[in-house]
Order: structure tokens, then C-alpha cells, then sequence
């Protein structure tokens, strides 16, 4: 698991009230998927219907096609880019660096043999 960065004022800028409630939750949507996949923002067309479940098809392609006109997401053929991900989220290989490190400090604990009492 990996935690995504949202600015806590994100809802006053003008591009979040100009995306409304469903794009603002498919850009939401977007953020988790390209942590949880180690994608580094891209967003893959063909993975489009994993984002925002309950939704049709054609109102997933016109709620990204506003995300990318408000300049959150961009438009790259065969995938989008979240705007700026990189910028503010954890690259892939830092999300897999941390998760190496976890597995092998959960390791590390289970080798000494510590249990807990309940």
C-alpha cells in the first residue's frame, strides 16, 4: 500500500470547481490507481474503466476529455499523464524501494521469533 499527496485547498482551485464532483472523482480516481500500479501518471486508455467504476464508457471518456481540457491530465495517445504527478507523488521506484524495505523489516521481525501477547 501507498499513500498519494492531495493539497488540502485542491477543491478551491479553479480547475478542481471547473472539473465538478465526478471529474474531481476520477482524477481522485487516477491518483490512487497510479500509486497503487506504480505508473508514474500514466493512465493507460484501455485501463480507463478501472478507475471510476459505474460508469459507462462514454461518460469516462467525457470526464477525462475535461480533465485534460482544465490541464490535469494529458492527452498522449495511448495513455494520459496526470498532470505534474511526478512532482508531488512518489515515483515508482521509490514506491517499490519502500516496499522492498518493508518486506524485509517485517522479515527481520519475524526471524527473531517475537510474538505478541493479546
Amino acid at each position: 500500500m501507498s499513500w498519494i499527496k492531495v493539497e488540502d485547498t485542491a477543491r478551491h482551485h479553479r480547475k478542481h470547481r471547473a472539473a465538478d464532483l465526478e471529474g474531481r472523482g476520477l482524477w481522485l480516481c487516477g491518483l490512487e490507481f497510479c500509486a497503487q500500479y506504480c505508473t508514474d501518471g500514466r493512465i493507460s486508455k484501455t485501463d480507463l474503466h478501472e478507475l471510476f467504476t459505474g460508469h459507462s464508457k462514454h461518460d469516462l471518456v467525457t470526464l477525462a476529455a475535461r480533465l485534460v481540457s482544465l490541464g490535469l491530465w494529458e492527452d498522449r495517445g495511448d495513455h494520459w499523464l496526470v498532470h505534474d504527478y511526478l512532482d508531488y507523488q512518489e515515483s515508482s521506484d521509490e514506491i517499490r524501494r519502500k516496499r522492498a524495505a518493508n518486506v524485509q523489516r517485517q522479515k527481520r521481525f519475524r526471524d527473531k521469533g517475537v510474538t505478541r501477547d493479546k
